[in-house]
């Protein structure tokens, strides 16, 4: 339960770097999702010869999900930022909030 707790709150901090335009929640959203999937493979294929072949294919998905995320980047911010008020979308809230 605690693992599946992990990549929710890392899946969620990537959501809000895309939200908030702010790249720590992305490093730290992404850090804890490999964390998470090399967890998950150390269970899985601990005793196997297939271990590090699992750990390179998961490097590979995350270096090609960041290079899509980058590509797409732009129109994931309007379509996340189509639900925010309108204060927030341009990425900073206003000097009426601030204050």
């Amino acid at each position: 339960m605690g693992q599946i707790r992990i990549l929710s709150d890392s899946s969620l901090l990537i959501v809000i770097s895309l939200i908030l335009r702010r790249k720590v929640f992305l490093v730290l959203g992404g850090l804890g999702v490999f964390g998470y999937l090399c967890n998950e493979a150390y269970t899985y294929f601990r005793n196997s010869v297939a271990f590090p072949f699992v750990l390179t294919l998961i490097g590979i998905a995350i270096i090609a999900a960041a290079m899509t995320l980058k590509k797409n980047e732009a129109a994931l911010q309007r379509k996340l930022g189509a639900w925010l008020p309108r204060h927030f979308q341009d990425g900073k809230v206003s000097k009426s909030m601030a204050s």
